[in-house]
């Protein structure tokens, strides 16, 4: 590759998000320095909704719970557990089994308030503009942060 079409390479490359004008990001979204105006707010938000991010399918209580346990290191202990029983040495086999379901269910509670903590943030993830937190805003309608 010769050094012109480096250049030219370089030169097709979107440009990286914090390399970014202000001007440029106004004219990515269709809007200017005073906004959009009440027509064109409503118009977006009919065509692009509500500005929330989006809610996953949540997978059932039992499926995440038997998600804990689809990992390697569990199904070693398993084996490790049924050797023990078979050989009749109940203490570790008892030992390995307590161990096998409390990583399970240590895993599952901090999921699950990992869970109620992102739908916390969805919750309050909202778009300022002159200073009132709205969800009702459409795509396009930006509030600039520069201090004055």
């Amino acid at each position: 590759m010769n050094i012109s079409e480096t250049d030219r390479s370089r030169a097709e490359a979107p440009a990286a998000s914090w390399a970014i004008t202000g001007g440029e990001v106004l004219r990515a979204v269709a809007s200017g320095p005073e906004g959009l105006t009440e027509g064109e707010s409503e118009s977006r938000l009919a065509r692009d909704g509500r500005n929330e991010l989006p809610t996953p399918p949540e997978p059932s209580v039992f499926k995440r719970l038997l998600a804990h346990y689809a990992d390697v290191l569990i199904y070693i202990l398993i084996v490790a557990a049924v050797l023990k029983a078979i050989r009749g040495d109940w203490v570790n086999f008892t030992v390995i089994a307590v161990v096998i379901v409390a990583t399970g269910l240590i895993g599952f509670i901090q999921e699950g308030r990992a869970s109620w903590a992102l739908a916390g943030l969805r919750k309050d993830a909202v778009v300022e503009r002159t200073g009132t937190a709205r969800r009702d805003l459409g795509s396009g309608q930006l509030r600039d942060h520069r201090r004055r």
